[in-house]
This record gives structure tokens, sequence and C-alpha cells, in this order.
């Protein structure tokens, strides 16, 4: 009764320090706004076809850390975790960025060979790479609709079409593309056959492919090694907090306790980061 008696003096004293402090939080998050760090986010956002607004975009990245030490606070009880939560709640923002900009590109990839096959199929009807373009808009899913779009979009606007192409290969930064960019660029000024050279990407893509999933299937124990060492002592440390509460408290609290903590979670890092390195094969 005591420990929620004092959480709620606690979080009560904030509340009101931050309404008094409200005005001065108000011109620090517009002031937050304009900062380069926000603008690149929203950029990478925008890359992405997801409108976000700046403010929405503050709250987010200022509220995450808070949050976070929050709920670290409350189940462990511990400053020291809940600074931990603080600093992961910084970081998570750009984290889910990254990673949906991985997964975004994976599909991207994947729709490559289906978006070659299309424009391939439509200039052999006869007509020309800007209306086959249009076509692939048409007929494919996001994204590697809203990305071609985009060419169309900029040729209204009077961009030239191996500008527009270059653009697209730095936005999504695919080998693939890069090669079937730089192939269509040379076949535009050779006067090359487009449709042979999408047919030759094509299996060229298909058997990188083939080559791709053998690596993950040689790789996958190392891999499956490496989150299992991510896992283990998180549940182990789960486990050890609900049968011997007192052992876990100790390490939270005492100055040696935190140390090994600190070396146990820089070596765990460390240890996924190696096993990842040695797995990660490039092509």
């Amino acid at each position: 009764m005591l420990k929620i008696l004092s959480y709620s003096i606690l979080f009560l004293s904030i509340a009101l320090l931050t309404y008094y402090f409200y005005p001065s939080i108000e011109e620090w998050l517009r002031e937050y706004q304009s900062s380069q760090r926000i603008k690149k986010t929203s950029n990478h956002l925008g890359q992405m076809f997801i409108k976000l607004p700046l403010s929405t975009l503050v709250y987010i990245t200022f509220l995450t850390p808070f949050i976070l030490g929050v709920i670290g606070f409350l189940i462990s009880g511990s400053f020291f975790v809940a600074f931990i939560c603080v600093g992961f709640g910084v970081t998570l923002p750009s984290l889910f960025i990254k990673n949906f900009q991985k997964r975004r590109l994976k599909k991207f990839e994947a729709q490559l060979v289906d978006g070659l096959t299309s424009l391939s199929s439509s200039l052999r009807g006869g007509l020309s790479f800007l209306q086959a373009v249009e076509v692939l808009v048409e007929e494919l899913p996001p994204p590697i609709s809203q990305e071609f779009s985009l060419i169309l979009i900029e040729n209204k606007l009077g961009i030239p079409l191996e500008e527009s192409l270059q653009k697209l290969a730095r936005r999504m930064k695919s080998e693939p593309l890069s090669l079937t960019i730089r192939a269509v660029l040379i076949a535009r000024q050779s006067g090359g056959d487009l449709t042979a050279v999408f047919s030759q990407i094509v299996n060229t893509i298909k058997e990188r492919n083939k080559l791709e999933q053998r690596i993950n299937t040689l790789t996958s124990q190392g891999r499956m090694q490496g989150m299992l060492m991510g896992v283990l002592p998180i549940i182990f440390a789960a486990v050890v907090s609900t049968t011997n509460p007192s052992l876990i408290q100790t390490m939270l609290e005492e100055p040696a306790g935190q140390a090994m903590l600190i070396y146990a979670l820089i070596s765990e890092i460390i240890g996924v980061i190696l096993i990842r390195r040695v797995c990660r094969i490039e092509i």
C-alpha cells in the first residue's frame, strides 16, 4: 500500500510539474520540430509514402522514451531499469523506420521480376517505355507501383527520364534495380532491344534469388544460435525474478550487480553482432 502511495505521489508531482512548465515545453517542442533529426525522419517516411504531420512525429519521438521509462519503472521499481528503457525509447523510432524500410525494400525486390516482365510484355506490344510504366503502375501493387508512379509524375513536371530513373535507384538502393536501370540507360543511348535486356535481367535476378535462398539455408543454424543467445538471458532473468526475486533485486540495486548487468548486456550485444556478421554473406 505504501509503495502504491509513493508511486501515486511521484506521478502526481510529475504531472503538476509538466502542467506548470507546459508553455516552456511547448516552445521547446516547436523548436525541436524544425530540427535536422525530425526533418530527416520525415523525409525517410515521405520516401516510403507515409504521410505523418511533423507535430505528430515530434510527439511520438518525445513521448516514446517517457512512456517506456515509466513502464520500466513500474515493472521493476528501479530507476536504473527506467533509465535503460528511456535510452531504448530514444532509439526505438529510428529502429522501427529502418526495419520498415528494409521490409519494404525486400518486398520491392520480390516484385521486381513481375515488374520487368510487365514492362517487357508492354514493349513487345508496341508501347513506349513510359506507357509500359503506366501499365506497370496500374497492374502491380505497392511498393513497386508507388515508386514507378513517381517516374510518371516527374515526367509530367518536365524531368528527364534518365534523371528520374537515377533518383529511383538512389531511393531504393537495390542492387537488382541498379543493374536494371544501368541496362536501361545504356540500351536507350545505344538503341538496344529493351525486351531482350529485361529478359536477361529477369534470368539474372532469378538465379541470384536461388543463390540467396541456398545461402540462407546454409546459415540458418548460425542465425538461430544468435537469436537464442539474445533471448535466453531474458528468459533466464524472467524465470529467476519469478522464483527468487531477491536475487534480481540485488543485481539491480547493488553497484556491483549493476556493473555485472552492464557488462553482460554489452557482451551479449557484441556476441549477437559477431554471429550476424559471420552469417551474413554478400552476393
